[in-house]
This record gives structure tokens, C-alpha cells and sequence, in this order.
């Protein structure tokens, strides 16, 4: 929903966040450009993109509960070769499931070799590894937003943190988020609110303050 025709206009509000975040000449074609994506972005974005906090992390750990009796009966199952061929191998089976009177069927040696077909069983496995640890990362680090979030506040937030995080990388600098409520971080943060809803007075502290939580979340998982 764009803002009421006697709020302040796009330009004004831009003017002021590129003063506000003292852009450099040279970026500040960019910085505005970016700028009025993010305000385009705020007004038509939906309630949320990554969904309520404590869903996800119970989903990840039901999905891992259910990936974990998986492999374990994947791994109770290595006694018995036939099945596990026929689940995930091709040398053998396709050829005694249409005549189960072949050569293979009564070779001593089929068991053995069956035994050492796991190509497919060990992809499999490995794809089963990587989706217990994606459902870890989740648990970890708890995605979402808390129920009680104000959607547009948060994606203000986030804009000042894009426009902030372009400049910081520009001049070569560490960013630095400050969330007290003058600070550059918040107070761009209103000015993009003030864009997308015509409220210009928007307490943006609390959103801005979950975006710098993420952000120093992100940074210790790299290290």
C-alpha cells in the first residue's frame, strides 16, 4: 500500500537517508537506486518470507528425528543385501525380479557381490547427512520471526542494514550497528518505514536490534 498523497514524498525521504549515512559522491547514484528498490520492495513485500521462528525450528526437528530412524534402520539393514539391492542397486535385480530362476539367483557368489554394490546406498546416505546437518543449522540458528513481529519494521530495519553494509564495503571499513535510537542504523530504518507505511515516527530500536543479533550470528558461523 503506497503512503498517503500528503506524506513526504520518495525524493525527500531518500535525500535524507543518503545525508543521513554521509554517502560518498561517487556511490550515491548507487545508494539511491538501491534505495528506492528497498522502498518499492517494503510496499509490496508479504506478511513474511521466512515464516514463524518456532515452526521452523520444530519442523527441522521433527524432519531430523524422522532423517535419524532412517539411517539407523538403513544401518540394521546391512545383513540383509537382497533387500537393499533392490531398493537402491540395478546390477542384479532387474534381472531376477523378471525370471527369479537366473544363474544369479542360485550363484553362491551373487550374495558377495551384491554385498559390495553400494553406490548408491552411500549417495543416498550422504544425502540423508546433509539434510540431518541443514536441520541442525536451523535448530541453531532459529530462522524466523517471533509471532508478535512487525514485518514492515523488520524490513526496514533491513534495508538501512543493506545501504549500511554497501557503504561499510565501499570505503574498505568493518560494519559497525549501533542500535540506540539515534544511531545511523535506526534512524534510517524510520526513514524507510516513513516511506513504505507514511509513518514517520516509528520506533525501529527492536528491529533493528534482531537484525544485528542475525548479523553477528552469521559472522560467528564463518569463523
Amino acid at each position: 500500500m503506497r503512503p498517503p498523497a500528503d506524506k513526504r514524498s520518495d525524493d525527500k525521504i531518500i535525500a535524507e537517508i543518503i545525508k543521513r549515512v554521509e554517502c560518498p559522491p561517487k556511490v550515491t547514484p548507487f545508494i539511491e537506486r538501491m534505495a528506492r528498490r528497498c522502498i518499492s520492495d517494503l510496499r509490496t513485500a508479504p506478511e513474511s518470507f521466512s515464516g514463524n521462528r518456532k515452526e521452523n525450528i520444530d519442523f527441522a526437528k521433527r524432519f531430523r528425528s524422522q532423517i535419524v530412524e532412517i539411517e539407523r534402520t538403513l544401518k540394521s539393514a546391512s545383513n540383509n543385501p537382497f533387500v537393499l539391492s533392490v531398493l537402491f542397486e540395478e546390477r542384479f535385480w532387474q534381472l531376477w525380479w523378471n525370471e527369479q530362476n537366473t544363474p544369479i539367483a542360485i550363484n553362491a557368489n551373487t550374495k558377495q557381490h551384491i554385498a559390495r554394490e553400494r553406490l548408491h546406498r552411500n549417495h543416498f546416505n550422504a544425502l540423508l547427512g546433509r539434510l540431518r546437518e541443514q536441520c541442525n543449522k536451523v535448530i541453531h540458528r532459529k530462522p524466523g520471526e517471533h509471532g508478535g513481529t512487525e514485518h514492515q519494521q523488520r524490513g526496514a530495519a533491513w534495508a538501512s542494514f543493506i545501504i549500511l553494509q554497501f557503504i561499510a564495503e565501499h570505503a574498505g571499513e568493518k560494519l559497525g550497528l549501533s542500535v540506540s535510537p539515534t544511531s545511523t542504523f535506526v534512524e534510517v530504518g524510520r526513514l524507510f518505514h516513513e516511506a513504505a507505511t507514511g509513518e514517520p515516527s516509528a520506533d525501529l530500536t527492536a528491529a533493528c536490534k534482531a537484525i544485528k543479533r542475525y548479523y553477528e550470528l552469521t559472522l560467528d558461523a564463518k569463523i
